[in-house]
């Protein structure tokens, strides 16, 4: 009885030691292939320019298992690359922004981004919202 008693309490001691390392990661989302194409996007809530709200638009992108995805990245350093695909902001702008343009819309204002992670700490799900609108054009009259 003892020794199971020294087990269960070396077991529970030796799995409650575990940290994280500390890091600092940091990124950032690049807007100027959209901007490129006359597509407005921004974070704020209101904008200096009259507009009609055409949709609120949002996606969620799961990480998970993505063969074609894998084989895409194949390549002479990386010749087995895991099928495994984590979800990026990166690819929730490019799903919101193709389902804003499918609209009709020519922007988005009051763009938000959310992430979930699961228990483990690895990264679950991306949820990106806004709202689609479309840039009332402004022509000043000669007096």
């Amino acid at each position: 009885m003892k020794k199971v008693f020294l087990l269960l309490l070396a077991t529970i001691a030796l799995s409650s030691c575990v940290t994280r390392s500390y890091y600092v990661e940091t990124g950032s989302i690049d807007y100027s292939q959209y901007t490129k194409e006359g597509f407005f996007m921004t974070e704020a809530s209101s904008v200096s320019f009259n507009y009609e709200p055409v949709a609120s638009v949002y996606t969620i992108v799961y990480s998970g298992e993505d063969k074609e995805w894998a084989k895409k990245h194949k390549s002479k350093e990386n010749p087995f690359p895991s099928n495994r695909r984590r979800a990026s902001y990166s690819d929730g702008i490019d799903a919101i922004y193709k389902d804003a343009v499918s609209k009709g819309a020519n922007g988005i204002v009051g763009l938000k981004y959310h992430t979930i992670y699961t228990k483990d700490g690895l990264l679950d799900h991306v949820y990106v919202e806004g709202m689609a609108i479309k840039k009332n054009k402004c022509f000043i009259s000669p007096i």
